[in-house]
Parts: C-alpha cells; sequence; structure tokens
C-alpha cells in the first residue's frame, strides 16, 4: 500500500491508521506500507520492482495524480518485463497481473468516485476486501516518441490545463485552490488555438451511462466501422479526453455522463472560445439535475478511440488526472480494460 500523506486535505495517514491497518487487519491480508515523501516516487518504485509475483494488489491512498503514479509504474514494468517499448505510440502494451485498489485521499477524488460511486473510505476498503474487480481502459500520452503518462481519469487542455497549472503553485490552499484559479481563468477566457484529431465519432445523448454489471463494457461489439478520423481547427476554450465520466459529489453528471470504464473509447469535449456567459451557462449544465450540451452551438462531444494534438502560435497546457503536463502536442490512445482496478461498479439508483 502506497500512502500519500500531502494529498487534499493531508488526511492520508490518518484515513490508513483508522480505516484501511483495522479492516484490513479484520480481513487477514498482509499488508506492506509505503509512506510516500515526493512526486513520482510510486511511479519509479513499481516500475523497478522484481518483486510483485507474489503479491495480488497495489492499493494508494491519495488523489487521482497518485492512483495515476501506479497505474503508470505498473505499465512502465510490464513493459519492461515483456521486452515492450512504451515510448512507441503505436505498440500493443501489455496487461499487467495485478490489481489496483484506489483509496480516496486526494483533493476531487474523481477516481475513486467514478469507481465506487462515492469517495466514501470505507466503500473503497470493502470493495478491495471483498475482491470485487472490473476492467478499466487506460490512455497511453505520448509526445512524439516519449511516453508521458497513463491515464485513467481525463486529459485536458485550455481551461483545466491552466487550472492544474497554476494551482501547483497553491497547494497550501488545499482543495480551494482550484476554485480560485478557476474562477480567474473563467473571467479571464483565453482561447487556444490548435487542431484536435479524433479516431470515432459523434455521440448520442440516449446512449447509456456505465454502471454496475455495464453490458457495453461486457460485449466486445462496439460499431467500429462508424469510426473515422474528425479533424477540427480552432480557437479552443476547453478541450478535454474523459476516460470516465469524471463525476463528482457536486457534479453527478461529469463532465462525460455518457463515458464507460472498460469499452476501450475516451469521451471528448470541445468547447469552442465564446462569451463569459456562454462559458458559465456550460459548466452550470455539470451540476443541473438533467444533463444536455445538444442546445449549446459552442459545444460538440465525440466518442474515440484515439486523440492527436498540435497546438497553434497561443499554447497552453495539458491536465492528465490533476498533474500539469508541459508537452502541448500529443498523441491519447485508449487501451481497452488494460489494468483490473477493485470496484462493483456504479450502482444505477
Amino acid at each position: 500500500m502506497f500512502v500519500n500523506p500531502f494529498g487534499g486535505k493531508r488526511r492520508g495517514l490518518k484515513i490508513y491508521e483508522n480505516y484501511a491497518r483495522p479492516l484490513f487487519d479484520l480481513a487477514g491480508v498482509d499488508l506492506s506500507v509505503v509512506v510516500t515523501k515526493k512526486k513520482n516516487e510510486i511511479r519509479d518504485a513499481l516500475e523497478e520492482d522484481d518483486k510483485l509475483d507474489g503479491v495480488d494488489a497495489v492499493v494508494c491512498v491519495g488523489g487521482d495524480g497518485t492512483a495515476g503514479e501506479v497505474f503508470t509504474g505498473l505499465i512502465l514494468r510490464e513493459c519492461r518485463l515483456n521486452g515492450v517499448n512504451p515510448h512507441n505510440p503505436s505498440v500493443a502494451i501489455p496487461k499487467p497481473k495485478v490489481k489496483v485498489g484506489v483509496v480516496p485521499g486526494g483533493s476531487t477524488d474523481t477516481t475513486s468516485y467514478c469507481l465506487h460511486g462515492t469517495t466514501d473510505v470505507i466503500t473503497a476498503l470493502l470493495h478491495i476486501v471483498m475482491g470485487a474487480s472490473l476492467g478499466l481502459d487506460l490512455i497511453s500520452v505520448h509526445h512524439e516518441d516519449r511516453l508521458l503518462q497513463m491515464s485513467s481519469n481525463v486529459i485536458s487542455y485550455g481551461f483545466l490545463g491552466d487550472i492544474s497549472y497554476y494551482s501547483e503553485k497553491l497547494r497550501w490552499m488545499g482543495p480551494t485552490r482550484y476554485e480560485y484559479v478557476g474562477t480567474r481563468k473563467m473571467l479571464g477566457g483565453n482561447g487556444y488555438e490548435g487542431t484536435v484529431s479524433i479516431l470515432g465519432n459523434e455521440i448520442d445523448e440516449n446512449q447509456s451511462k456505465c454502471y454496475q454489471h455495464c453490458s457495453r463494457c461486457a460485449s466486445g461489439n462496439h460499431d467500429d466501422n462508424k469510426d473515422k478520423w474528425i479533424d477540427i481547427s480552432s480557437n479552443f476554450f476547453l478541450l478535454a479526453g474523459a476516460n470516465m465520466s469524471c463525476a463528482g459529489s457536486r457534479n453527478p453528471h461529469g463532465l462525460a455522463p455518457y463515458c464507460h470504464l472498460g469499452d476501450g473509447y475516451l469521451n471528448v469535449l470541445i468547447v469552442h472560445q465564446t462569451s463569459l456567459y456562454q462559458r458559465l451557462r456550460t459548466f452550470q449544465r455539470f451540476s443541473q439535475s438533467s444533463y444536455t450540451m445538444a442546445d449549446l452551438s459552442h459545444v460538440e462531444t465525440y466518442r474515440g478511440k484515439e486523440l492527436r494534438f498540435k497546438a497553434g502560435k497561443v499554447r497552453g497546457r495539458w491536465n492528465c488526472d490533476g498533474e500539469p503536463l508541459l508537452d502541448t502536442d500529443i498523441r491519447a490512445r485508449v487501451h481497452r480494460q488494460l489494468i483490473d482496478v477493485y470496484s462493483r461498479g456504479v450502482a444505477n439508483d
């Protein structure tokens, strides 16, 4: 178990001591604990670890960035053991044998919310103890011939990328830093020129959402013959490629309410540069009881297996699972159910 003591409200150690250790002791789980001290420590440790053969699971207590380090480290390790070059954007990445448990302990905990339907620590721990698991898609994010990260959550450019970048220096503020930076960037309303290419098709808002025992994730037939390359050059306010709905307690629909955890597709949200009124109107939709973007002419939604982006003269930054990436020209490709995670899926209440 990796515990990030710095994430969110710095609750990582208390979550381990008050909840994880007693519950795992009660269940008879043999646990080895590492308290992290620096960024990418988990990623580097897992990549070079040759002693995971007898390990059933890797569990992390932290936010979306912490979970991302676990996924990336395990993928790099599996590539090393199988002689696969992970920096080749077209390579078939091997699937790790070890499962991953994600326990919420960060600022937003979107990954945990989408896996468990809540950010309740006990629920996440019970899913691990009971052994309930499902296959989760991962996105490989490359800049030229270099793997930047494996994303399990969302990659976003423009507005959300700026929030991630400028919030890094304000970690002392805790989760409120996102609202502070977001308000400033919303009012500023910068646009970013570029071209996005998507291998996929448009999203029908009548399609299903991803719930427990999801038939779409279980099926192998997803009308691949409808996929085609779609090129869009524009002045973007926001561009996002979601691997899960990115829902949370404050935005029950998320950025991509029709995104599935294991169907091999990311959902792409494009918000073109527009007026402040329209920008506010767009983000208000995420918190409403009924969700639709169909009547907003400055918004487009797609489902794709791959996304490529080339920035124009005015460059922004990418946000990958809550962590800023400085390379703007990227290639993101979905790898279907590349990792097994402890989860029962979200209940359809």
